[in-house]
C-alpha cells in the first residue's frame, strides 16, 4: 500500500537571549524559529524548519493530505501553484525530503544524487555588537571561544557603528585571527555604494575572504558597480527567503558569490534549481544557515552533494555557516545536537533521511 499524508503541524518556538546582541538593521531579545512536523499513515514522522509562521497551517494541510510524500517534486509544484510562500513553502519540502529518504531508507544527501564528501568545513558567524558593554571585550570572547572550538574561519558584522569604530574592530579582529584564519564580513544591507566602496577598500588590505550585503538586496547595479570596483569578493544574501533578488543576481552576474538559506530557497528542491542555475552563469552558490541544528542538518546534506567550487583537481568544498551567537533553539531542538570536530568540521549525518532525531520535549517547553 503507498504511504500517504495525514498530518501536518507547526511548532512555532521562542527563547529569550541572556545579552541581546545587535547589528546594522536589527537586535535580538529574543531568537525564534519554527518546526513543521509532516506524519503518514504508517506512523513516520519527517522534520522541516523555518520561521515563525501563523495561518497557513489549514492550506498545507488541504494540499498535502492524501498525498504522496516520496514525490517531492510534484507537491512542490502544487504549493508554488497554490502561492504559498517560498519559505514555508522551504520548511515542507524538507520536511517531505526527510519523510521520502525514511521511507526509502536512505540519508537526503544520497537523494540528491550522492554525497561528494562526508565531512564540511565550517566557519563562525559571530562578530555582532553587544547591547551593552564594551564591543572589543565582547568581540574578544566571540573569537577566542571560536578559535578554542576549531573554527579556522569567521564572519562578523559592519554597518552598525561609525566608520571608524568598524574600522578598529575589524583590525582587532584580524590581529586576533591572525593571517592563516579566514575573515568574512556582512554589512546586512546597510550601506550606499560609496559608503560601500570606502568599506571595501579596508576590506581589501585585511585580507577579507568576502564582503557579504554590502548594499540593498535589488540594487543589481550598485552590486555590479562594487563588485568590479574591488578585489575582495562581493557576496548577496538578502533575499534569502524570496529568491527572486539572488535568482536576478545570478543572471546579470552582478556579484561573485549567493547565498540562499535551504528553507528560504524553497527546500531542498527550489535549492537545487538555484544551484543549477548558479552553475551555468559561473557563481558561486554557498548556502546560509542561521538557525538551529535542524536546519544545519538539512544544510549539511545539500552541502555534501554539491559539486567542488572549482574544475581544479581535488575537492574545493562549500562551507557550512555555523552560528555562534546565543540561541537557546540551536542545539535543544534535537536529541543529539550538531557536533563541530576539533579540526572545524561537520559530520554529515548518514542514517536515513535528515538524519537526526527531534526532541519533542524543547518544542513543548518553547512553543509560543
Amino acid at each position: 500500500m503507498t504511504v500517504r499524508i495525514v498530518d501536518l503541524e507547526i511548532y512555532n518556538l521562542k527563547a529569550k537571549v541572556k545579552r541581546p546582541f545587535e547589528w546594522g538593521d536589527g537586535r535580538a531579545f529574543y531568537r525564534t524559529s519554527s518546526i513543521i512536523r509532516i506524519e503518514t499513515s504508517d506512523g513516520q514522522v519527517g522534520w522541516g524548519p523555518g520561521s515563525p509562521v501563523s495561518g497557513i497551517a489549514e492550506r498545507l494541510i488541504r494540499i498535502l493530505t492524501g498525498q504522496n510524500p516520496v514525490n517531492t517534486g510534484v507537491l512542490w509544484e502544487k504549493m508554488r501553484r497554490a502561492n504559498i510562500p517560498i519559505n514555508i513553502l522551504g520548511s515542507v519540502d524538507i520536511a517531505l525530503w526527510d519523510l521520502k529518504g525514511k521511507i526509502l531508507g536512505l540519508p537526503v544527501h544520497e537523494l540528491l544524487g550522492g554525497a561528494i564528501r562526508r565531512c564540511i568545513p565550517a566557519y563562525a558567524t559571530g562578530g555582532y555588537y553587544p547591547v551593552e558593554g564594551d564591543e572589543l571585550d565582547w568581540l574578544k570572547g566571540c573569537i577566542d571561544s571560536a578559535m578554542n572550538r576549531g573554527f579556522q574561519a569567521y564572519k562578523m558584522k559592519v554597518g552598525g557603528r561609525s566608520f571608524g569604530k568598524d574600522v578598529e574592530r575589524l583590525r582587532f579582529a584580524r590581529e586576533m585571527l591572525g593571517e592563516n584564519r579566514k575573515l568574512m564580513v556582512d554589512a546586512t544591507t546597510v550601506y550606499d555604494l560609496p559608503a560601500a566602496k570606502r568599506m571595501g577598500s579596508i576590506l581589501e588590505k585585511l585580507n577579507v575572504t568576502w564582503f557579504e550585503d554590502p548594499l540593498p538586496s535589488d540594487d543589481f547595479e550598485g552590486y555590479k558597480m562594487l563588485s568590479q570596483s574591488l578585489s575582495v569578493a562581493v557576496t548577496a544574501h538578502y533575499g534569502a527567503r524570496a529568491p527572486y533578488p539572488l535568482v536576478e543576481h545570478i543572471k546579470r552576474r552582478t556579484v561573485h558569490q549567493v547565498q540562499p538559506s535551504i528553507e528560504g530557497a524553497g527546500g531542498f528542491t527550489g535549492s537545487m534549481k538555484i544551484l543549477h542555475l548558479a552553475q551555468f552563469r559561473n557563481v558561486i552558490c554557498m548556502p546560509s544557515c542561521w538557525a538551529t541544528d535542524l536546519h544545519i542538518a538539512a544544510t549539511l546534506h545539500f552541502l555534501a552533494a554539491m559539486p567542488s567550487l572549482s574544475t581544479q583537481i581535488g575537492d574545493q568544498p562549500p562551507v557550512l555557516e555555523y552560528d555562534t551567537s546565543e540561541n537557546p533553539l540551536r542545539e535543544a531542538v534535537l536529541k543529539n545536537p550538531i557536533n563541530l570536530r576539533l579540526d572545524g568540521k561537520v559530520e554529515v549525518p548518514d542514517k536515513p533521511g535528515l538524519g537526526v532525531e527531534v526532541n519533542p520535549e524543547a518544542l513543548e517547553k518553547f512553543r509560543i
